[in-house]
């Protein structure tokens, strides 16, 4: 039984010694190859050292177990000629065996001596025996001594990572089974308790500090939510009662009428004192119109609404100009709460919409300019109680239906453009009743009908325009030699019938008649040689027959005279010749008309037209 297992032993240790061999070389040339490695062989003399100490103990009867461990050697991984795993080795294995053979030898001598002379006995007890007894002793004070000196390498292992890393770092423990291991301090478990404590610690100082913060913002954010609720509520009372219609849009928190309510009652909590309710609603108004048009602006941050942008104002009046800026949206009902003087929004295409009818309110308003936009819808009929109106421009827009005829009760008009739209129907005999208007001009519509009789009402009349609306029929009424100062006389591209009244040559102050692309007939009454300021006269495209008058000679301002594409005959006359400002002259396109062109024309280089088979001209262009 005892030389089968040595022999096993013997197995175990020489397999171990070819394993070791097996390393010795790998490594050797991984040393060739990369140049050098970091992981240092030690020699297995611990394993020929453990072999002897087996042989020698092998006869031991009540040897019950044999530690023999036998440290498996971990192949080091390679890495670009580095050798990266450290072999281990069992040197502490071979010390502790060598230490105690060195303890057997004295103390087998000693413990001889001792049986000796206790029991009288010869010394000659069996070696066996004795050699049984030391080498168990010697076993045990080596393992302790073992596990002290593991001990310490722990320790040294753990404080040298703490000095490495500038914090603990706890190793691996594996020091169950050693005798006071309960007894030595965890620094893993002290440092990991201590990291804890400490974790907690800033995390009640954290939710202090922050929760105190969090806790201060949202008391006053709910402070000032509950503020400007309240001041909404009592600016939206403000609003209703002077606009009804206004109650169900101001409940929308997404329509513009909300969001200039919450701006104003911002700015009102703020400073309730200077925001009185007559300048809440006074701000709303504005901040309605920009926020419907997208306008924005960095004085809006004042709290003067009369150092905004495009706002000037006092504390009774405001005027509101935006000309040219790109704005965008359609007019609110809100404009009625404003006390406007002027309103001007003109050359910004983009606005849209219909004219609201809440602009009837505004009754200060003198100035209302929305031209060149793109408004469509009517005229409201309540245009007519802007009482101080002095100058309605609509020109350029898309604005349609009817001329109202509430538009007679603008007693202080002084000025009516709504041309170039498409306005449609007949001219209200009440316009004779704009007894101070100075210009009107509806050109380029849909305007049909005859012109009233009673725009000879309009003695303050300087200029009137119907021009291009292609649908205006009947006659020059003769009530137009009533309009004393009238200076632009402005009929073309119509349906205008009959002859021209005589009563035209009592426009004393007449410059500019265009009477052109008509339907005008009879002849060219003499009494036009009254119109010592004309300078431009048109009475091109029509059907007027006869001569052309002498008189015509006596207008010397005249600069253009176009008679041409009519059915004019008889000779030109002499008197042509006293235009000595003319710059053009037109006659061509009348087939019967005949004669000569005087020479002294020519010799101011006008522009001079006719036709050249019937007319002499030297100087003239054929057409």
């Amino acid at each position: 039984m005892h030389s089968k297992d040595l022999t096993s032993i013997n197995t175990k240790i020489h397999g171990e010694k070819g394993n070791s061999k097996c390393i010795n070389k790998s490594i050797e040339r991984s040393s060739h190859k990369n140049g050098r490695i970091k992981g240092i062989l030690k020699s297995n003399q611990d394993s020929k050292i453990m072999k002897e100490s087996f042989e020698d103990t092998i006869h031991l009867e009540n040897l019950t177990t044999i530690d023999t461990k036998i440290h498996r050697v971990e192949m080091p991984s390679y890495k670009g000629g580095r050798v990266k795993g450290i072999l281990k080795s069992s040197h502490r294995q071979t010390a502790a065996d060598n230490q105690d053979s060195k303890v057997l030898k004295d103390d087998d001598d000693g413990q001889n001596d001792h049986e000796t002379k206790s029991m009288g006995s010869s010394p000659s007890t069996h070696p066996v025996q004795g050699k049984k007894q030391h080498i168990i002793l010697q076993n045990n004070d080596a393992q302790s001594d073992y596990e002290n000196r593991r001990i310490r390498s722990l320790q040294s292992t753990q404080s040298l990572r703490i000095g490495r890393n500038k914090k603990a770092v706890a190793p691996y423990d594996d020091r169950k089974g050693i005798p006071g291991y309960k007894d030595i301090p965890s620094s893993k478990g002290d440092t990991k308790g201590n990291r804890k404590k400490k974790w907690l610690v800033l995390r009640v100082i954290i939710l202090i500090v922050f929760g105190s913060s969090f806790g201060a913002v949202f008391y006053f954010i709910g402070r000032d939510r509950h503020n400007i609720q309240k001041a909404m509520v009592e600016i939206r009372s403000l609003i209703v009662s002077k606009l009804p219609e206004s109650a169900d849009v101001l409940a929308e928190e997404t329509s513009p009428q909300y969001k200039a309510l919450m701006l104003v009652a911002e700015k009102r909590i703020e400073d309730p004192e200077f925001y009185t309710d007559k300048r809440s609603i006074r701000q709303y108004g504005l901040m309605t119109i920009f926020e419907s048009l997208m306008y924005e602006s960095d004085s809006f941050a004042s709290s003067n609404e009369c150092n905004w942008n495009g706002v000037s104002c006092d504390d009774e009046n405001i005027e509101l100009v935006l000309q040219n800026e790109v704005l965008i949206g359609t007019l609110p009902p809100e404009i009625a709460l404003l006390p406007l003087v002027r309103l001007d929004l003109s050359k910004n295409d983009q606005i849209f919409g219909s004219i609201p009818t809440e602009i009837g309110l505004l009754s200060q308003l003198q100035v209302l300019v929305l031209e060149e936009n793109n408004l469509s819808g009517s005229i409201p009929s309540e245009i007519g109680l802007l009482d101080n109106l002095e100058t309605l421009s609509l020109q350029w827009n898309e604005v349609e239906g009817f001329i109202c005829s509430e538009i007679g009760l603008l007693n202080l008009v002084k000025s009516i453009k709504i041309n170039n739209n498409r306005i449609s129907g007949t001219i209200p005999s009440e316009i004779g009743l704009l007894s101070h208007v100075e210009d009107i001009e509806i050109s380029s519509n849909l305007i049909m009908g005859s012109i009233p009789s009673e725009i000879g009402q309009l003695n303050k009349m300087r200029k009137l325009s119907l021009s291009n609306n292609y649908q205006i029929t009947g006659s020059i009424p003769s009530e137009v030699g009533r309009l004393s100062q009238v200076e632009n006389l402005s009929l073309y591209s119509n349906k205008l019938s009959e002859s021209i009244p005589s009563e035209i040559g009592l426009l004393k102050k007449m410059k500019e008649l265009h009477l052109n692309w008509n339907k005008i007939s009879g002849s060219i009454p003499t009494e036009i040689g009254l119109l010592n300021q004309i300078n431009y006269l048109s009475l091109r495209r029509n059907i007027i027959e006869g001569s052309i008058p002498s008189e015509i000679g006596l207008l010397n301002q005249l600069s253009n005279l176009d008679l041409s594409r009519n059915k004019l005959s008889g000779s030109i006359p002499l008197e042509i010749a006293f235009l000595d400002d003319i710059t053009e002259l037109k006659v061509h396109g009348n087939i019967k008309l005949f004669g000569s062109i005087p020479n002294d024309i020519c010799k101011i280089e006008a522009i001079i037209k006719a036709d050249q088979n019937k007319v002499d001209c030297e100087c003239c262009v054929c057409c």
